[in-house]
């Protein structure tokens, strides 16, 4: 991707995350019919999560969602769930937090189409892999012990 974006004279620098991200998001809202997006470990932080709850929001088609391994941080999670809880086809979200979060709860909540979501964590949480079902929603949560 760097590559061509440099080529097409799009981005002028790939050290510029940010743009190189914002170009990225501008080519995924045309894919209109794209299920899934798998962008774990790409990265991500508080700036670039909030031009993702965009896009994410406008791909009416997307029924999962793997964004695993990034750092949203609190307010980037916080804007996210804001964004694509009312996402009309989105049926299955992976998401990493450190602790349980309002934000989360609040997604699960108020969501009509989530049937589940995979939250990944690690501090503060049970050395364990559990599920528990709210409502429509099962939420698997899978431990991770951080080195």
């Amino acid at each position: 991707l760097c590559e061509s974006c440099a080529n097409e004279g799009a981005i002028q620098s790939e050290s510029n995350v940010e743009e190189l991200f914002q170009y990225f998001n501008d080519v995924l809202k045309n894919m209109n019919s794209l299920t899934s997006l798998d962008i774990s470990k790409s990265g991500l932080y508080e700036n670039e999560v909030k031009i993702l709850g965009h896009t994410v929001a406008s791909l009416k088609s997307l029924k999962f969602l793997n964004t695993s391994s990034n750092s949203f941080g609190y307010m980037g999670l916080k804007y996210f769930v804001r964004t694509i809880k009312n996402h009309p086809s989105l049926t299955k979200l992976n998401i990493e937090v450190c602790s349980a979060s309002r934000e989360l709860t609040e997604l699960i909540e108020s969501t009509t189409s989530l049937k589940e979501i995979i939250i990944t964590g690690g501090i503060g949480w049970k050395n364990n892999n559990s599920t528990e079902k709210i409502g429509d929603v099962t939420i698997n949560y899978v431990f991770r012990k951080y080195l």
